[in-house]
């Protein structure tokens, strides 16, 4: 059996494979050892026949699960190898997860496993579809919420279901049995976003490394989600980069009233933006921004540690010479 689980809404779509692996568990193997998951960034066509060939051990079938082999892996022949593979009769006591986050669509291997009959796109939700899964999260944990707070935690938020869990629980827990209003979303989303993003991009700017250091040790000792962190400050640095791009076009000459409503983002989020982008150049704003994109994908894949990518993030930055006002805006000595 082939399945293909693939679409920008990694959330969901790695929410899925968790639930087949656990039915797997309950109903197969509740030992865990007919489960395998390789890492499709160093996948060999060799190491994949062994996995999906080897016997059974004390169950009747196996699962392997292939993680990012199109996003990640840059062998020649083993696309070509692999197609050859799904285009042949193949052992059905072998359960083949593909898993992807969004794969180009050229992709020859992600051409043919689209054709699979448990081929599964998990696409970003619609407006809303993003309400409708926010209430059912809320309900989920026996809570209410009004309607306007659902519009304004979407919009606060975004469509980052990573983000939208972790909001969701602490409002929940903040409104201690009480149906969840706009008071409580300004409350717990709008002022915790403010303090960690405005004073974390505030000690880049100014060199101040032991307050950055700080300002991600508390959130995460707090409980925070990994995941919840990153979403915050990547969307930070993709509202600077717009920002910047606003002031570099002085023909524009507008409000940040007027940008704000065009960007439909809060007019103080713009308001503090325009301020943070001085200190920061444009290839520096694309070059963190670019590094925290990386670091999305290696958590939400399990590549790597989010505590140890957010200290290689840091370290990256204030060992730098450069890294003064306007990071990585001057020439290292």
């Amino acid at each position: 059996m082939i399945i293909f689980l693939y679409g920008q809404d990694t959330f969901r779509s790695l929410e899925k494979l968790k639930e087949m692996k656990q039915k797997f568990f309950s109903e197969v193997d509740p030992s865990g050892l007919n489960l395998l998951e390789l890492d499709g960034a160093t996948l060999t066509m060799d190491d994949f026949h062994g996995s999906v060939s080897a016997v059974s051990f004390l169950a009747r079938r196996r699962m392997v699960v292939v993680r990012n082999v199109m996003t990640k892996n840059t062998s020649k022949t083993l696309y070509s190898d692999l197609i050859e593979f799904l285009d042949k009769p193949h052992d059905d006591d072998a359960i083949i997860v593909f898993w992807e986050g969004k794969p180009h669509g050229n992709n020859p291997l992600f051409k043919r496993l689209k054709k699979e009959k448990y081929a599964q796109e998990f696409s970003l939700l619609t407006q809303r579809q993003l309400a409708s899964w926010i209430l059912g999260r809320v309900a989920f944990l026996r809570a209410t919420i009004d309607s306007s707070a659902v519009t304004l935690l979407a919009e606060y938020v975004g469509n980052d279901l990573f983000a939208l869990e972790n909001e969701i629980n602490k409002l929940v827990g903040y409104a201690h049995g009480q149906t969840i209003t706009t008071h409580h979303v300004d409350i717990m989303v709008h002022a915790q976003f403010d303090t960690l993003i405005f004073h974390f991009t505030d000690a880049l700017c100014s060199g101040n490394a032991r307050k950055a250091y700080k300002l991600l040790a508390d959130q995460l000792e707090s409980g925070a989600h990994e995941l919840y962190v990153l979403t915050m400050l990547s969307r930070q640095f993709r509202i600077m980069l717009l920002l910047k791009a606003y002031a570099r076009d002085t023909r524009q000459n507008k409000t940040p009233i007027q940008i704000a409503k065009e960007l439909q983002l809060h007019p103080y989020v713009v308001q503090k933006s325009l301020l943070q982008i001085q200190g920061f150049t444009q290839e520096a704003l694309q070059a963190l921004y670019g590094t925290l994109q990386n670091m999305d994908e290696d958590i939400k894949t399990g590549k790597a540690s989010a505590r140890v990518l957010f200290d290689l993030f840091l370290a990256k930055i204030f060992a730098t010479p450069s890294c003064r006002l306007g990071v990585f805006s001057a020439t290292p000595s």
